[in-house]
Formats: C-alpha cells, sequence, structure tokens
C-alpha cells in the first residue's frame, strides 16, 4: 500500500486525548453500525455497543476500569461477540469471545500515540500487541491454538471534512498497516502429536481511522488478508488462506447515551498550545520550580506587578497569564 504525506509543523491535539474516555463515560454506552465482508461475498452486519464501567471486584483497592464491547448481528440471535478490556495504569488487557467457538486474550504491551498530548501531520506511532486465540475450524476435530506477534504503526496523513450527525467536521484521519507473525498450532489426527503452521513478519492487515474532536472513532475500516505462510507449515497454505481469508471490517457511529460537545480538529494557535502548555499536569515540590510531565521540563513562576509570570526552562521564553482571557501569552 504506497501512500503520499504531506508534512506540517501544525500542531493538533491528540484525538485519543480529546474524544470518549473511559473516565467521562462510565455506564454510558456507544454504538456502531458493524459491516464484515469475507472474501469479498460474505456479508455480516452487526450493532456494537460499547460502555465501561468500574470493577471492584476484579481490581480490589486499584479500582480500576473495565471497558465491555458487545456485537450483535442483526436479524440473528446465535451469531454475536463480547471483549472486555481491564484498564489499570494505563495497561490494557483484552479478552474477546466471538463465533465459531473463537476466544482470544490480547496483551497491549506498547503505544505511543496513546501517549502524546500534540501530534503533527506526518508523525507515525509505532504499536506493539500480543494475541493468544483459541479457534475451533471446521477442518479439524480439534482446538486449534493460535498466537500472533503484531508490530505497527499508525500514521496521521491529513485533516479532511466529514459528514457527521452534527454537521460538517474537521476530522483527523490516522491509516496504519498491520505487520507481524502468527503461530499456528494443530493437534495431527493420526498421531495425536502437536504440529505447526507459521508465517514470519508479514503485513496482513491495513486499515483507516476518521477521529472528530468530542467523540474519537467517528468511523474505521480494517482489512486483513492472506499470506505467504512457510513451506514447512503442517498445514497447506491453501488450508490456511481459508481459515484466515480477507475480511474487510467497517465500523461508523450509530448513537451514544453521551451528552457529547462535537467540534473541529484544528491547528492549534501558538497562544493555545501555550495555554495547554502551561495547564497541563504538574509537580509543584520545588515551588517556585514546577516540573511539567508532558514536557518533561521546568517552568519558574514569578509575580510580578500583580501579574502571574513564568520561564519555559527548555525553550528559554517568558509566558504572563491574561485572567480576562484565562489564557497565557509569550512576553
Amino acid at each position: 500500500m504506497v501512500m503520499s504525506t504531506v508534512w506540517s509543523s501544525e500542531k493538533y491535539e491528540n484525538p485519543f486525548k480529546n474524544g470518549r474516555s473511559a473516565e467521562d463515560a462510565i455506564d454510558q454506552t456507544i454504538s456502531y453500525n458493524v459491516t464484515k465482508v469475507i472474501n469479498e461475498t460474505n456479508t455480516t452486519n452487526y450493532i456494537e455497543t460499547i460502555g465501561t464501567f468500574k470493577d471492584e471486584n476484579y481490581y480490589g483497592p486499584l479500582n480500576g476500569l473495565t471497558g465491555w464491547i458487545e456485537g450483535s448481528e442483526i436479524g440473528a440471535n446465535d451469531n454475536n461477540y463480547s471483549s472486555l478490556q481491564h484498564i489499570v495504569n494505563g495497561k490494557v488487557l483484552s479478552t474477546y469471545t466471538g463465533p465459531m467457538g473463537s476466544h482470544d486474550s490480547r496483551y497491549y504491551l506498547y503505544d505511543e500515540l496513546k501517549n502524546k498530548k500534540y501530534i503533527q501531520i506526518g508523525d507515525e506511532f509505532p504499536f506493539f500487541t500480543r494475541v493468544h486465540q483459541t479457534v475451533k475450524f471446521d477442518d479439524s476435530e480439534f482446538i486449534t491454538n493460535i498466537t500472533e506477534n503484531v508490530i505497527s504503526t499508525s500514521r496521521f496523513t491529513k485533516t479532511v471534512q466529514v459528514s457527521t450527525p452534527w454537521g460538517t467536521k474537521d476530522a483527523i484521519v490516522l491509516e496504519y498497516d498491520i505487520n507481524g507473525s502468527r503461530l499456528v498450532l494443530d493437534t495431527d489426527p493420526l498421531t495425536k502429536e502437536l504440529r505447526f503452521s507459521w508465517f514470519e513478519n508479514q503485513r496482513f492487515g491495513f486499515g483507516i481511522t476518521y477521529m472528530i474532536k468530542g467523540l474519537g472513532m467517528l468511523s474505521d475500516t480494517y482489512t486483513t488478508m492472506p499470506v505467504l505462510w512457510d513451506n514447512e507449515s503442517f498445514l497447506t497454505a491453501e488450508t490456511l488462506n481459508e481459515r484466515f481469508p480477507t475480511v474487510m471490517t467497517s465500523r461508523s457511529f450509530h448513537s451514544t447515551s453521551l451528552e457529547l460537545s462535537i467540534k473541529d480538529f484544528i491547528p492549534l494557535t501558538d497562544q493555545l498550545l501555550e495555554t495547554n502548555l502551561l495547564n497541563s499536569w504538574t509537580w509543584n515540590g520545588a515551588f517556585p520550580w514546577v516540573y511539567n510531565h508532558d514536557t518533561n521540563s521546568w517552568f519558574y513562576y514569578h509575580y510580578s506587578t500583580n501579574k502571574l509570570n513564568a520561564y519555559d526552562a527548555l525553550n528559554q521564553k517568558w509566558f504572563t497569564f491574561d485572567s480576562a482571557t484565562n489564557a497565557w501569552s509569550g512576553l
């Protein structure tokens, strides 16, 4: 997949930090229309509902959050799926149960994008996920175990105007590739021994996500595709690609119980950047020197003629606070 990216020095707020957050959505729900197309012919439609609740039983004194997803096939009752995401200290463990007797656990080990306060067009963000899955395929009488190591990259490629239930909005576009390795463990029906099939370091998926401010994801399209399996694999490439076919999954916003304030994603002005910078989470134990966690740098605060000033040691620049506009500006 060849993409052309226009680089820009303009900064935008991270769409994952300015959308629906777990803390804001306790006991609330948001729903998406989901369409899955297998090998361009077999289409299934779902309504997917997402929510979050505090899970004291799972976390105990940590008082963590659990996100849940339920997908129900439209017009059917026996082809559903569900997922739980346990979230504590920024770490996520996801478990999924779906049709065809499948079940998996996903460990989100690293996602650089979620840690950024601002992003620029052209920025690339790696993420790393490990998946352990069990599936009962029709071609075997035994359960198959699958392990995937996914090492991928998300790219901020552009902003575009999109149609939404709140009118036309400027959205952030993220495009991503899914790369990695897959190990498939089957039981030989003759010897009852465990046998392996695998591929390594290949691209097996890609997608595009549209994010709007105040909601987060408006829509997403994700495609997985067949790969070249190792020649020494236990199963034939034909059998393996039947198990792992081309699947295109599309999501689009349906409804929510949340009260949302939907806005455009626009480039941040210098004043907005300065105000957000100085309003970030700080450590004040060495006041008047204050440590800013978002920039990993120090600020020196000083009162002068009834005005509050701050010196940015990293950029060697003074700011002053305007109480009338509730904003910081450079001196």
